[in-house]
């Protein structure tokens, strides 16, 4: 694949583009081996978009969805400025290290540093040496924070 980057563009995703949506969520799903995987309904997809702190941004190159990222804006009790928090992030394998992932993360900044948002933040599993390396290529500094997840009802296995 030649280099691709003058063909690939950005787009955040608005009301009106649930189609991106879905395949973008079909791209996480692949990327991240999410299998089997149920879709949620094109009504809570289209409320999700509709809703002004998440954000999605894609990477389309002929017209397929070959990235894309999910972050939501967080209100802090500390200064009068949101936080964002990167949910997602993913690429397709065969565009990987082409600065797509980092053509994301620089959107997303552009995007949220012109509303005021005070910094961006995201997680990488310990032993995802690849994210900790592309995250600190692109200028994140590391902390050292245990992350928990508390669920709210009890998963059921089918």
């Amino acid at each position: 694949m030649d280099d691709i980057s003058n063909k690939v563009e950005y787009l955040k995703l608005s009301a009106n583009n649930l189609e991106e949506l879905i395949k973008l969520i079909k791209l996480y799903e692949n990327v991240f081996q999410m299998e089997p995987f149920q879709y949620p309904s094109h009504d809570y997809l289209e409320k999700i978009l509709k809703n002004e702190n998440t954000i999605f941004v894609v990477a389309k190159y002929e017209e397929e969805i070959i990235g894309g990222l999910t972050a939501h804006e967080l209100a802090s009790t500390y200064f009068e400025v949101n936080e964002v928090y990167v949910y997602d992030l993913a690429v397709r394998q065969d565009f990987q290290r082409k600065g797509i992932g980092t053509r994301l993360i620089d959107k997303l900044k552009k995007f949220s540093c012109s509303k005021g948002d005070k910094e961006i933040f995201l997680q990488a599993d310990i032993g995802d040496d690849y994210a900790i390396d592309f995250y600190k290529k692109i200028g994140g500094v590391p902390e050292d924070v245990i992350h928990f997840s508390f669920a709210c009802k009890e998963n059921k296995k089918k």
